[in-house]
């Protein structure tokens, strides 16, 4: 390999990677698996959090992955205020990714595309082994771009959905959402609350970046069965998570975060009932009733983001997408 030189890629440059949405979803549901397997390197993300927006941070998030022979690292920042304070998407990423031999960049990109939709595929990859089967309703709460990827997944994995309720504190949120998601067979219904949206849905997926740590969503709203998918951590009491059946992507990560320095919970927690990827692989059943309520929380793993920007640069190699830069 060229030691001096690696590609840069743009936003525009990983959009038309085109990366299907079976493909991607495919990724992350085998990057699970061995995250189960414990074929991975991944700490536990650092993160600081500027005081200039509520609830703002910058997360840095190695990985590696042997038997892909992916590693590399994505830095990564959440500001909520954005959409409405500046116009634009309140989440921002670059990805680096590395020679596994030499350890030199093969590529920089912009990665809040690949953010978007590895966390959408998290929810979705979810949904498949934890949802009721015939769920027929999603309660979508925060309808910014996390939400429109959230929504538009699980529609794939999905496809017996028959209505998305929606919620968002900006109507112009909501009417992206419907316009990404393009037309479909499901009902689309606008809600005046938060409480509304979840009240009676099968599946619920709260994404709106909350810039306090204290709950806003109440267990009493969650109907028996539902699977809740907290795509943004914070905003359910803990005493809900105690009560139900509770998985993470992984707990290392989670408990570091979710109970360290940030201190979003002030009580702790004892390991969940599973990882994600322990009911993927069939180490541990996943839905055994239904009527019991699952939460899963998924944080949030850099494995995924690194296995999906290799994805990505394979098809730019391929296409002739992105440009060449010099190191030295």
């Amino acid at each position: 390999m060229q030691i001096d030189k690696f590609v840069y890629l743009t936003r525009s440059d990983v959009a038309a990677c085109d990366v299907s949405l079976a493909r991607s979803l495919e990724i992350s549901e085998q990057t699970y698996s061995e995250h189960a397997k414990g074929n991975y390197e991944m700490p536990p993300k650092p993160g600081v959090h500027p005081t200039t927006c509520p609830g703002a941070f910058h997360h840095a998030m190695p990985a590696y992955l042997p038997n892909s022979h992916a590693v590399g690292i994505k830095w990564v920042a959440v500001y909520g205020h954005n959409p409405q304070k500046y116009n634009c998407n309140s989440t921002s990423a670059l990805m680096v990714l590395n020679d596994e031999e030499t350890g030199y960049p093969v590529a920089i990109m912009e990665a809040g595309l690949i953010t978007a939709i590895r966390t959408a595929n998290a929810s979705a990859v979810s949904a498949k082994y934890l949802a009721r089967k015939d769920a027929k309703t999603v309660g979508m709460v925060g309808c910014g771009e996390m939400g429109r990827f959230t929504v538009r997944a699980l529609l794939h994995v999905m496809p017996g959905l028959q209505e998305i309720k929606m919620y968002d504190l900006y109507p112009s949120m909501i009417d992206k959402l419907i316009e990404f998601v393009g037309p479909t067979h499901v009902k689309f219904t606008v809600c005046s609350s938060a409480e509304e949206a979840i009240r009676d849905s099968d599946i619920v997926a709260t994404s709106a970046p909350l810039p306090v740590k204290d709950p806003v969503y109440k267990a009493e709203w969650v109907k028996k069965g539902a699977l809740v998918l907290p795509v943004h951590c914070n905003g359910w009491p803990l005493e809900f998570l105690k009560g139900s059946k509770f998985v993470v992507d992984d707990w290392n990560q989670y408990h570091s975060y979710m109970f360290g320095p940030t201190k979003y919970y002030t009580e702790d927690l004892e390991a969940p009932y599973a990882q994600l990827g322990e009911i993927i692989n069939g180490v541990k059943p996943g839905r055994e009733s239904d009527e019991e309520i699952i939460i899963n929380s998924n944080l949030g793993i850099a494995l995924q983001d690194i296995a999906l920007g290799f994805e990505v640069l394979a098809i730019a190699k391929e296409k002739g997408i992105g440009t060449q830069l010099s190191l030295l």
